[in-house]
């Protein structure tokens, strides 16, 4: 996976930063695409031109947003190089144009923060879900459900 990472500094709730990505990004085009590891927005099919995608992952003080364009042939591409220059330029002028909207987005009560900073509380099981009353926890890296009692994640081996 080849991704163009900018970090923004905010202090900002992350599911407000998710609720507003989810209205702007639609808004400029891009269809949430989201996984249940990873929210993605999409804009193109990756077929007939490249696919712009944007990916957002949060860590204490800082919203981190991932930007790559898609092809079925190549696959993913960061944005740097010449081929698909265009297109790159449009997806690189997108963030900075969400970064200080990003930044501007209120801060979080100190006593609201999530459980797990890296996944934002829609992604995460909630306390009266089936996956949490099951006894599920969350890796902290990479966000896949594990079996509770087990000391490490099953996925990328993160420690639990």
């Amino acid at each position: 996976m080849s991704r163009t990472v900018f970090s923004i500094k905010t202090n900002a709730d992350p599911n407000v930063v998710m609720q507003f990505l989810s209205i702007e990004l639609p808004r400029i085009g891009y269809a949430n695409k989201s996984t249940a590891y990873e929210p993605v927005w999409k804009r193109g099919d990756g077929v007939m031109i490249k696919a712009q995608c944007i990916s957002v992952s949060f860590l204490p003080g800082e919203v981190v947003l991932s930007a790559w364009l898609y092809d079925a042939i190549l696959g993913e591409s960061n944005l740097e190089g010449f081929v698909g220059k265009p297109l790159k330029n449009k997806l690189r002028r997108v963030l900075d144009e969400l970064a200080p909207k990003i930044a501007a987005l209120p801060s979080a009560p100190a006593g609201n923060q999530p459980q797990n900073p890296g996944i934002p509380q829609s992604f995460q099981a909630g306390a009266g879900s089936a996956a949490a009353s099951a006894g599920t926890t969350y890796c902290p890296n990479c966000g896949v459900p594990c079996q509770t009692g087990h000391a490490f994640c099953t996925k990328c081996g993160a420690r639990l």
